[in-house]
C-alpha cells in the first residue's frame, strides 16, 4: 500500500508531466452520425383490453378478443411504452392468464382442414420485446370453453362439454411441447372464474345461485374437492390472496351489493361481509395483503372501492375513487388488476385508467387512451407536426429528440386525407373539406361541403385537388385555398379509375392499382405521360422536379422503388431498386428518398435511399420503425414517420 508521502510525491511527479496528463485525459465520445432514429413515441396498441394482468417483471399485459396481446411498461418517466406485441393468437380469444414467463389463452382457431376449433395457446413472454406462441393444444372435449387459471406448472381449463356437463381439465406444463392433460372433474354449474395458488384451485360457478368449489391439486392427477360453499346469491367476481378469498355480488332477495370474505383454511367458511354503498353492479376485484379493491358501477359512474382488512378478514372502507369517462362502453367488461402501489382498470375503448397509491390515498394518475386507427397522414410547419387519422394530434418538435404532444383534436369523423398549407392544415373528412390552424387543429377557419375519396395540395399554386372515382372515369375538383375562404374551380375529368392523386407546381399525378398518369393543369388538363404495369401493384408516388418516384409490389409482395422520367410520354424507367418492404409510402427531398412499409416477416421498416445518381438509386440503410408506418415527410434533414405513433429520424 502507498504511504501518504509516496502518494504525494507520485502526485507531484504526475503534475510535472503535462504530456502524460494529456494522454490520460478522457476522450470525448464522438457524435453519432449517419441515418438513425432520434425519437420515437409509440401509441397504445389498438387493442380493446378485454383482459389485463401484471407480469412478474412489472409490465402490464393487455389482450383482446381478437387474439392480440401487448406488454406495456407504465413505469417509465417519459410515459408508457409498448414493450412487445403479438397478434394472430386466434380468431377469437375467450380468456387469457399469466403464470411466470408464460401466458395461456383460450382461443378459437382455424385448423389445417379449414374448420375452427377451440385451443389452449401457450405464449412465451421472454423476451418481453418479442412474445411468441410456443404451442397450441386442441380442446376437443369442449363445446364452449369458459375460463382459465394457471400457476407454476399447472394449467386449468373450464367450460361446457359436448354432452352438456361442466368440466374442469387439469394440465401439466410442458417445457417446449403442448401441456399434457393429467385429470378432469365436473362441477354442478357453469364456471364463471377460477383462481389457482399453491396447488389449490378455487372454482366460482353460477352466475345465479353462485357457489365456490375448493379443490386440492396437490396431486394433479387426482383432484379432490375439499368443500363446496353455496353463496346464496349472484356473485360474479372474486379475488384471492393465498387462503383469503373475497367475492362480490348481490345476495338473494336484496337490492344492495356486498363484498363477502371467506377463509379457505383450515376449512372454507364465510367470515365477514360489508355492503358496497351505492353500487349498482360489480365488474371485478383484486387483492393483495391487507387491501381489497372492487371495481363497480354507481349509476352512470365507474368507481373503485378500496377496503383494508386484518387477520380476522374484517373489511374496513378506505376510499372510493370515481374514474373519469363515466360508465363503461355497453357490451364491454371492465377489468381490474393491481400490484404494490399501482392499479389498472381496463374498460374497452375507454382505455386503461392508472391509479397510484400515495400518502393521501388512491389518485387517478393517467388515462392510457386506445386509438382506433394509426395515423395515415402527416403535415408540418415550423416546429409543429400534425398527425392525421381517427383524430388530429399536434406535436411540437422544436427539440426533435424530444417531441411533445401538445393536444389532440377531434375532427368529428376519420380524416381521409390531410395536407399542410403553410400555417394551416387541410383535412378531407366525411362530406367536408376544412381548413384548420396548425397551432390549434380544433379551430376550423373554413369549412365547405365536399365529397371525395382523396385529396392532395399543391403548395406552389395554393390549390387543393379532391379526387372522386366512378366506374369509368376519375374527377378532380380544384379548390383555391385562401387564408379565410375556398374558391371551387371547374372539375376536371380523366379517363380511367384512379384512387390517389399528388400535386406539385401545376402538375397532377393520378395513380390507380396498376396505372399512373401525369398531367399539367392550367385551366385544362394536358396529358404529359402515362404507363400501365402488368405485374405490379402501385403503392405510392412522389412528384419531384425532374422525375417521378413510384413504389410498387409484385405478386409475391416484394417491394420496389422506381424512378420514372417526367419527359417521356411512356414515363420511362430511369432506375429501379429493390425495397426491403412493400413501399406503402415515399417522400423525397434533394438527393434522398425515404420509403416506409412492412417486410414479408411483418416488420415495419424505413429505407433511406440515395438518389445522387437517379439511374442507380442506392439504399443507404434500412431501420425498424414505428408500427403500421403509413406516411412519411421530410423536414430540415429529418424524416418524420407516422403510423401507430411518431418516429423522427436524422438523415445525416
Amino acid at each position: 500500500m502507498l504511504s501518504r508521502r509516496l502518494f504525494l510525491l507520485s502526485s507531484l511527479t504526475f503534475l510535472g508531466a503535462p504530456s502524460a496528463l494529456a494522454a490520460k485525459r478522457k476522450q470525448a465520445a464522438p457524435a453519432k452520425t449517419g441515418p438513425r432514429s432520434i425519437a420515437r413515441q409509440d401509441w397504445p396498441p389498438a387493442i380493446v383490453p378485454d383482459h389485463i394482468a401484471i407480469t412478474g417483471g412489472g409490465l402490464v399485459a393487455v389482450a383482446d378478443e381478437f387474439g392480440r396481446l401487448a406488454l406495456i411498461d407504465f413505469k417509465r418517466a417519459e410515459g408508457p411504452r409498448v414493450a412487445g406485441e403479438l397478434s394472430g393468437l386466434g380468431k377469437r380469444m375467450l380468456d387469457c392468464v399469466l403464470a411466470g414467463q408464460r401466458a395461456y389463452a383460450l382461443v378459437l382457431q382455424d385448423t389445417a382442414s379449414g374448420e375452427t376449433a377451440y385451443m389452449l395457446a401457450t405464449v412465451s413472454l421472454a423476451p418481453a420485446s418479442e412474445p411468441s406462441v410456443m404451442s397450441r393444444l386442441s380442446l376437443e372435449q369442449y363445446s364452449e370453453p369458459a375460463c382459465l387459471a394457471a400457476a407454476q406448472d399447472i394449467i386449468c381449463v373450464a367450460g361446457t362439454t359436448l354432452n352438456g356437463s361442466y368440466l374442469v381439465s387439469v394440465f401439466r406444463k410442458g417445457k417446449s411441447t403442448d401441456p399434457s392433460l393429467v385429470s378432469t372433474f365436473t362441477v354442478e354449474q357453469p364456471v364463471v372464474r377460477m383462481d389457482l395458488q399453491d396447488r389449490h384451485l378455487v372454482v366460482l360457478s353460477g352466475p345465479r345461485n353462485s357457489q365456490i368449489d375448493y379443490v386440492n391439486l396437490y396431486y394433479p392427477h387426482a383432484p379432490q374437492v375439499r368443500k363446496t360453499i353455496k353463496l346464496n346469491g349472484d356473485y360474479p367476481v372474486m379475488a384471492r390472496f393465498r387462503d383469503q378469498l373475497f367475492v362480490a355480488g348481490q345476495p338473494s332477495g336484496s337490492l344492495q351489493f356486498e363484498a363477502k370474505a371467506i377463509a379457505l383454511e383450515p376449512a372454507p367458511h364465510a367470515v365477514n361481509f360489508t355492503f358496497l354503498s351505492g353500487a349498482s353492479a360489480v365488474s371485478d376485484a383484486a387483492v393483495q395483503k391487507g387491501r381489497l379493491l372492487i371495481l363497480c358501477e354507481r349509476g352512470t359512474e365507474r368507481a373503485v372501492m378500496s377496503f383494508l382488512y386484518d387477520k380476522t378478514l374484517d373489511l374496513t372502507p378506505e376510499q372510493t375513487l370515481v374514474l373519469p369517462g363515466g360508465k363503461d362502453t355497453p357490451g364491454l367488461v371492465s377489468r381490474l388488476t393491481f400490484k404494490d402501489r399501482s392499479a389498472y382498470v381496463a374498460s374497452g375503448w375507454a382505455g386503461v385508467e392508472v391509479m397510484t397509491l400515495d400518502k393521501t390515498g388512491w389518485r387517478h394518475s393517467l388515462t392510457y387512451a386506445i386509438p382506433r386507427l394509426p395515423a395515415s397522414a402527416v403535415a408540418s410547419w415550423g416546429d409543429l407536426v400534425v398527425l392525421g387519422g381517427a383524430d388530429l394530434k399536434l406535436y411540437n418538435v422544436a427539440k426533435p429528440d424530444k417531441p411533445v404532444l401538445v393536444l389532440t383534436a377531434e375532427p368529428g369523423s376519420t380524416v381521409k386525407a390531410m395536407a399542410g398549407a403553410g400555417s394551416y392544415i387541410l383535412c378531407l373528412a366525411h362530406r367536408a373539406l376544412t381548413l384548420r390552424r396548425m397551432t390549434n387543429p380544433n379551430e376550423v377557419v373554413v369549412s365547405q361541403a365536399a365529397s371525395g375519396d382523396y385529396m392532395a395540395y399543391d403548395s406552389k399554386k395554393q390549390k387543393a385537388y379532391i379526387l372522386s372515382t366512378s366506374e369509368k372515369k376519375s374527377t378532380v375538383t380544384p379548390i383555391k385555398v385562401y387564408s379565410n375562404s375556398f374558391a371551387r374551380e371547374k372539375p376536371l375529368d380523366f379517363p380511367g379509375v384512379f384512387n390517389r392523386v399528388a400535386a406539385s407546381d401545376g402538375c397532377l399525378v393520378l395513380r390507380g392499382l396498376s396505372d399512373i398518369a401525369l398531367y399539367r393543369t392550367e385551366g385544362t388538363a394536358e396529358l404529359v405521360g402515362k404507363r400501365h404495369f402488368d405485374n405490379l401493384a402501385l403503392r405510392d408516388a412522389w412528384l419531384a422536379d425532374d422525375y417521378l418516384l413510384v413504389t410498387a409490389v409484385d405478386r409475391s409482395s416484394k417491394g420496389f422503388l422506381m424512378v420514372l422520367s417526367r419527359q417521356e410520354s411512356d414515363l420511362k424507367s430511369i432506375g429501379v431498386i429493390d425495397l426491403p418492404h412493400d413501399g406503402v409510402a415515399v417522400a423525397a427531398s434533394g438527393d434522398k428518398a425515404v420509403a416506409v412499409g412492412r417486410s414479408p416477416e411483418g416488420k415495419d421498416l424505413v429505407a433511406i435511399v440515395s438518389l445522387a445518381l437517379p439511374a442507380s438509386p442506392r439504399i443507404v440503410t434500412s431501420l425498424p420503425v414505428v408500427e403500421a408506418a403509413s406516411a412519411v415527410a421530410i423536414k430540415d434533414g429529418l424524416a418524420i414517420v407516422v403510423g401507430r405513433g411518431l418516429e423522427i429520424l436524422s438523415l445525416s
